[in-house]
């Protein structure tokens, strides 16, 4: 099974609400805004979202990206 593997994320600092292709989602802080592959957004709760994914470096990245292209 392959995971999604979103881009761009960022952890909510404060409480705040976004308008999404669902319509207004409430984010709590400490949850994750992620930018999805469409470049719409949404909110994914802490626990979820750091059981799901990994941070990775820039030359993690790097390594992959030149592995694949070989």
């Amino acid at each position: 099974m392959k995971l999604p593997k979103p881009e761009k994320a960022l952890q909510l600092t404060e409480d705040c609400q976004i308008k999404t292709l669902e319509g207004i989602i409430e984010g709590k802080s400490g949850d994750y805004l992620i930018e999805g592959v469409a470049g719409e957004y949404y909110i994914c709760d802490r626990e979820i979202f750091e059981h799901t994914y990994r941070w990775v470096s820039d030359d993690e990245i790097r390594e992959k990206r030149d592995y694949y292209n070989r």
